[in-house]
């Protein structure tokens, strides 16, 4: 009987003892499993927060991603933003500012200018000539005979480059604007193509009236047929006016252009054609008609 008794007595104690742990059990779990719970909402709460920038891949990835949205998520200092070149001009920003780049030359000596002109490094050359247009150009000083002797050689020597490296050389010449003039109306009549017809594009987009009367006073002095000829297509090219792509930079408008061009231009390329024709057939020409 005693046996019996504590048997029954061990079970009811295993029994207890088996209860008291499943509770412990239990409760560690629903602990765990609250903190779990917890932790999950304040990290979305932490990921939902506007005052937490987003990652800069996806800000990247927005369609409505700016350069402006990008500095105020990331705090760093501005940098100035180039303005996008038009398709039609390709990729024109890397030569048209490059003057943020090295030394200033505000404060230097014109003829350290005008030798870094010319043996210069790309970007300094690029620096020079806005920086001789800034001081010359845009006042009534004019360069010492050295410096537009300087002037004109680098001027022809981009003009003879512009078949190698159209956009570097083109640039330059605009950079310089007209105080490259000079070197530009004496290679008009130059015999190799490429660089008379550049020389007449580039008169073309940097003309004023003052240019266009010393190209005519010029071409009345032509002799020879391939200089007529030369002369008539620089003439012809004062009609158009081409796009340029630089700040300060004066020259004649669109209405002004058709205006100067057929009171001025015209008559004169009327009278070149005329002096061809004579030469062409010298017994037998017939007048050319207006």
């Amino acid at each position: 009987m005693k046996k019996i008794l504590t048997l029954i007595i061990a079970l009811i104690v295993v029994i207890l003892l088996v209860v008291l742990l499943k509770y412990i059990t239990g409760t560690s779990r629903d602990r765990i499993n609250n903190g779990a719970v917890s932790k999950t909402e304040e990290d979305k709460i932490s990921t939902s927060s506007n005052d937490v920038p987003k990652p800069f891949v996806d800000l990247f990835a927005e369609k409505n991603y700016t350069d402006e949205l990008s500095r105020k998520q990331y705090h760093h200092k501005p940098e100035k933003i180039l303005p996008k070149p038009s398709p039609k001009v390709g990729k024109r920003k890397t030569l048209i500012c490059p003057e943020e780049i090295g030394e200033d030359y505000l404060q230097t000596d014109v003829k350290y200018i005008l030798v870094k002109l010319r043996d210069g490094t790309q970007i300094e050359q690029r620096k020079a000539a806005n920086e001789l247009w800034a001081r010359f150009g845009l006042s009534r000083a004019v360069p010492s005979k050295t410096g537009q002797e300087m002037i004109a050689m680098a001027t022809e020597r981009y003009l003879v480059n512009i078949k190698g490296d159209f956009e570097e050389s083109f640039m330059q010449i605009q950079r310089l604007w007209h105080l490259s003039v000079p070197a530009l109306l004496k290679n008009v009549t130059e015999p190799e193509i490429s660089v008379s017809e550049n020389a007449a594009r580039l008169l073309s987009v940097m003309k004023t009236p003052k240019i266009i009367d010393k190209l005519i006073s010029d071409s009345n002095k032509a002799k020879s047929h391939n200089e007529i000829k030369k002369y008539i297509f620089a003439l012809e090219y004062m009609k158009i006016n081409n796009r340029y792509f630089l700040d300060n930079r004066s020259r004649m408008s669109d209405s002004e252009c058709e205006a100067y061009y057929k009171e001025h231009v015209s008559p004169q390329v009327s009278i070149l054609k005329q002096r061809l024709l004579e030469r062409e057939n010298p017994h037998g020409y017939k007048k050319i008609q207006e």
